[in-house]
């Protein structure tokens, strides 16, 4: 193509849709792939984001359970689908979706693990124990202000509370094992970005208090059959460990069992794989929370099913015999098969006051336009830069802007964290002012109080 014709070219398009750049004119959609921080610049000068919102306005979001739990099928009387209730493992879901350019799917499992309180008085795991609470300890002592890579912009706005304090959230309060995986299926490991993502929903729902240590205990249930005197049928019976310790009865086991949570997270989404990701997740952690139905734990009662035979238990294992032999007497005799119900559950017990919503905000330094609205040169080099907040973050050059305000709102109005970066040390870069802080405060308290609603 001629000289002659490109600038021919040039004049056809029209003016209103092009920005100009080192006297060089591009279309929009090519200045924003080839100078993203230029075309944001020039947006924001004229009162709009590149996605057409306003500084002040959040994305249209969708917020619901995902209907995927093995007890949803039983709730909805879908009776085609019980018999896959037993190999269904999700306990919990939801489904959030935030404009037209991501989803999140959050699906929770469980796993059933023993309590080791009692294996505290053997002198043999004495010092493994001391060796855990101590690591645990400096754990604690970690969360801080300086850990950027767990704890980055989920500072806690406390700086007063004490070890002591930390060291009780993570003995009476319990989290959620996270694996998060954006736009996935990808065969290869997590990304930094990824496990960053994931350490950091831990320690969110780790201290916000959200799950108590109490509402993760299982009790352990003793099915058995009984003939009822009425009908003259069988019934199936569930005892209770209180009912047995009210009859005087041992307890179906000797040893105390909880529950763990498991949540996995896939992220459809073309916002990256950052920081801006974080609000959505936790949304997205909590409604799944809320949905989590927990089995009803039971031991069957051998002895009534005529499993046993000469008065000894059929479940007793040779390797079990072999360690007793040795000297090992807290080994129980027969194998203790834990059994979750398809059909009994009970609801998870959250501290509801502490749902929250977690919001980020990013504070941009608007330069003066040297250019006005006739397109005369309007020089400007004397005024200073102002701040203004966007939120949501949205594309390549938005995501960009590292001075960011982040803040967790509770139901019970409560603010859980407020965590803040301050961009870079330069001269020419604005400090945070309080006056913007206070306003994100107000933004991120309006958007919770609309969001958890819905939670």
């Amino acid at each position: 193509m001629s000289k002659s014709q490109s600038d021919h070219h040039q004049q056809q398009l029209d003016p209103q849709t092009q920005f100009k750049s080192n006297n060089i004119i591009f279309p929009p959609e090519t200045l924003a792939r080839i100078a993203p921080h230029e075309s944001l610049q020039q947006h924001l000068q004229l009162g709009l984001r590149p996605s057409l919102r306003k500084f002040n306005e959040f994305q249209t979001l969708d917020l619901k359970n995902g209907g995927i739990s093995r007890y949803d099928q039983l709730l909805n009387d879908d009776s085609t689908n019980n018999s896959n209730s037993n190999s269904n493992t999700v306990l919990g879901s939801s489904i959030i979706k935030s404009g037209s350019s991501t989803v999140i799917m959050c699906v929770i499992s469980a796993g059933i693990v023993e309590d080791s309180i009692d294996l505290v008085n053997d002198y043999r795991l004495k010092l493994d124990k001391d060796i855990i609470d101590s690591e645990l300890a400096e754990s604690n002592n970690g969360l801080n202000p300086d850990d950027d890579d767990a704890m980055e912009g989920i500072e806690s706005n406390n700086n007063d509370t004490t070890n002591a304090d930390k060291n009780e959230t993570f003995r009476n309060f319990a989290s959620v094992y996270t694996t998060t995986a954006i736009n996935p299926p990808h065969f290869k490991p997590p990304t930094q970005n990824e496990i960053k993502l994931s350490q950091q929903l831990y320690t969110l729902i780790q201290t916000s208090k959200l799950i108590p240590q109490d509402s993760l205990k299982i009790p352990i249930n003793l099915k058995s059959t009984t003939l009822n005197p009425q009908t003259g049928e069988e019934e199936t019976v569930y005892i209770t460990p209180q009912e047995l310790a009210e009859v005087g009865l041992p307890q179906a086991t000797n040893k105390s069992y909880h529950f763990v949570l498991y949540a996995n997270l896939s992220i459809y989404s073309s916002l990256g794989d950052g920081d801006e990701l974080l609000d959505l997740c936790f949304g997205a952690l909590c409604k799944a929370l809320k949905d989590v139905k927990l089995p009803l734990v039971y031991i069957e009662d051998k002895l009534s099913n005529g499993s046993s035979t000469n008065g000894k238990d059929s479940g007793t294992s040779s390797s079990h015999k072999m360690l007793a032999s040795r000297g090992f007497k807290n080994v129980e005799l027969f194998n203790v098969e834990l059994i979750c119900d398809s059909e009994k559950f009970t609801k998870l017990k959250l501290n509801d006051s502490k749902i929250g919503w977690f919001s980020s905000f990013g504070i941009y330094d608007l330069k003066p336009s040297s250019i006005d609205t006739t397109g005369k040169n309007n020089s400007k080099e004397n005024e200073k830069a102002k701040q203004i907040i966007l939120c949501d973050l949205e594309g390549d050059a938005e995501q960009d802007i590292f001075k960011r305000v982040s803040v967790l709102n509770h139901k019970d109005g409560s603010l859980g964290y407020v965590g803040i970066k301050s961009g870079s040390k330069d001269e020419n870069h604005l400090k945070i002012t309080k006056d913007v802080i206070q306003k994100c405060l107000k933004l991120a308290k309006f958007r919770s109080d609309d969001l958890l609603k819905e939670i």
